[in-house]
């Protein structure tokens, strides 16, 4: 008996702001090609949409909204299924989360990952594929866009939720897809936390796990048959947005690579789509020869450290350095126009865990060295 195959394609981080040209112009044909090969295509938008009327305070860090013009940009790629639910989420406030929901629902999009409540941004996304239910679950890290009760937001990654909403979910269908918002942004390593809570996600019935995030492609490994993507990089995000243009890592926040990923009964493969994309204008496409090689071979790289066996250590020191250099610059910049009035609101949103982050990553690359 011929088995069942179903194919579904994941994107890395999307974000659409005020560089975004004509849906002709943004997304190369052998993209769409790529994308049409799939039988459903699950993206990450970063960003969520609001009203033109929307204004966000000036000093607002790190805060990036798109454009309710932008959205028919998303029915170019048609998407089955879109996570939003990410650190951005709650930058339009409760009506952006209301008002990208609505959108998605308009193009036939089913969102996951945050919403009004805890229990909207819990719940799962069910679709079918050729007599094939596949479920959809999204998390994101701890942060004062994190859904409570009463709050809207993103649903907290916890082992707590994992093991309530991985088990249930996974009754509902034959397969079931975890979206995690984890790392940190343009860190390359991967996080023995987060490892954990992937595997963690494995073990309770997740069919693939998709990690987000840190704008740069991370490793994937295998762990029991289950693919696990720790970060696909961007797939198309426009790095002039926001209040300062921050040039560092800029080369790899303009790769990532799309997961082509095939269920059947037998077993769950995938493949890797290297892909780029330019600023000016904004637009992808796949990646070629020697771009493509390059990218692979950055994949299977990064993917072998993790299959090594992950350094602690190393892990949080990079992933520290990586943010405070972004960090620095974002700070300097912003309290030179706006003065004392930034600072006060940047060090209001501090909490406890990051001063803790961060001695803990000074002490160990002294230790280190």
């Amino acid at each position: 008996m011929m088995q069942k195959t179903s194919t579904i394609i994941f994107s890395g981080d999307i974000g659409l702001t005020f560089h975004c040209g004509e849906a002709e112009n943004l997304f190369s044909m052998d993209v769409l090609r790529c994308i049409n090969s799939a039988d459903a295509l699950c993206i990450n938008l970063e960003l969520p949409f609001v009203e033109n009327t929307f204004r966000m305070a000036p000093y607002t860090h790190p805060s990036l909204i798109s454009s309710t013009e932008f959205a028919p940009l998303l029915q170019k790629l048609n998407p089955a299924v879109v996570n939003i639910g990410t650190n951005h989420c709650m930058d339009g406030g409760k009506e952006g989360i209301k008002l990208t929901r609505s959108i998605l629902e308009e193009i036939g999009a089913c969102s996951i990952g945050a919403g009004s409540n805890e229990n909207e941004a819990r719940k799962p996304c069910f679709i079918t594929i050729r007599e094939t239910r596949f479920g959809f679950l999204s998390f994101c890290k701890k942060g004062n866009f994190t859904a409570s009760r009463e709050k809207p937001g993103a649903a907290l990654l916890s082992e707590a939720n994992l093991k309530i909403d991985i088990p249930e979910a996974r009754k509902r269908c034959d397969f079931l897809i975890v979206s995690m918002h984890i790392g940190m942004e343009f860190s390359k390593s991967v996080h023995p936390v987060y490892r954990d809570l992937t595997h963690l996600a494995v073990d309770l019935g997740a069919s693939c796990v998709i990690g987000h995030h840190p704008h740069v492609i991370q490793g994937i490994e295998t762990y029991q048959g289950i693919p696990i993507f720790y970060s696909l990089g961007n797939f198309l995000f426009d790095n002039y947005a926001g209040a300062v243009s921050y040039k560092g890592y800029w080369e790899d926040r303009h790769k990532g690579i799309l997961a082509k990923v095939f269920f059947s009964s037998s077993e769950i493969s995938y493949e890797v789509i290297p892909v780029m994309y330019t600023s000016r204008p904004l637009a992808v496409r796949i990646a070629q020869e020697a771009d493509a090689e390059a990218i692979i071979s950055e994949v299977i790289s990064l993917s072998a450290i993790i299959s090594a066996g992950i350094d602690e250590i190393s892990a949080e020191v990079d992933a520290v350095e990586a943010i405070a250099k972004r960090e620095i610059a974002t700070i300097i910049v912003l309290t030179r126009i706006h003065g004392l009035r930034f600072l006060w609101h940047f060090v209001k949103d501090l909490k406890l865990r990051h001063f803790r982050m961060m001695f803990r990553a000074v002490c160990r690359r002294m230790t280190s060295k």
